[in-house]
C-alpha cells in the first residue's frame, strides 16, 4: 500500500495516473478497461490470453511529448506474474459493463470525467485540494486526447473482438 501511494504521487508530478484497470496490447496499441471489483477486467484478460498484458488490475497510464502511453505495471496483481515493461501508445479507455450484448456507448465529457477519476488510484496525499486538483486536471487533459467509452459487453471473444479490437 505505501508503495502504490508513493507511486501514484511520483507519477501524478510527472504527468501520469494509476488507474484500477486491466491493460492489453494488440497491433501494437494500448487499450485500458476500468471498472470497480468484479467488473469484467480479469475476464477479459482471460478472454485475450493471448494478447500481450500490462497489467491485470492496475494500468499505468502517462503523457509523453503530448501522447498518452500506457506501461507495463510493477505491481503483480491476480496474476502473480510480472508485466512487461512496454510504453504503448494509448489508443482508448473502456468503462467496463457486463450486459447481455456487447456494444460502446459515446458519453459526455462530464460523464468520462466521472468515471475515470472513480477508477483513477489516488494517494493518501491526494486529500490535500492542490493534489487532488492535479489529479482533476491531468484526468481531463487525457480525456481531451484519449477517447473513453462505455463498454456493455458479453462475455465473449468474438463480440469483442469486433466491437473493441476490430479483429472480424
Amino acid at each position: 500500500m505505501y508503495f502504490r501511494n508513493i507511486a501514484c504521487s511520483v507519477l501524478r508530478e510527472r504527468g501520469g495516473l494509476m488507474l484500477h484497470g486491466s491493460a492489453m496490447v494488440h497491433n501494437n496499441l494500448g487499450y485500458v478497461f476500468v471498472g470497480p471489483p468484479g467488473a469484467g477486467k480479469s475476464t477479459i484478460r482471460k478472454l485475450f490470453s493471448d494478447y500481450t498484458c500490462l497489467g491485470d488490475d492496475t494500468a499505468i497510464v502517462r503523457r509523453v511529448r503530448g501522447g498518452y502511453y500506457v506501461f507495463g505495471s510493477p505491481f503483480y496483481q491476480k496474476t502473480n506474474i510480472a508485466y512487461s515493461n512496454m510504453k504503448i501508445p494509448l489508443y482508448g479507455i473502456y468503462v467496463l459493463r457486463q450486459a447481455a450484448i456487447t456494444k460502446l456507448i459515446s458519453l459526455s465529457y462530464a460523464e468520462n470525467v466521472s468515471r475515470v477519476l472513480a477508477n483513477t488510484f489516488v494517494s493518501t496525499a491526494d486529500s490535500l485540494s492542490d493534489e487532488r486538483t492535479k489529479t482533476i486536471s491531468l484526468v481531463m487533459h487525457m480525456i481531451d486526447v484519449v477517447p473513453v467509452f462505455m463498454l456493455d459487453f458479453a462475455k465473449t471473444r468474438p463480440s469483442l473482438e469486433s466491437v473493441v479490437f476490430h479483429t472480424t
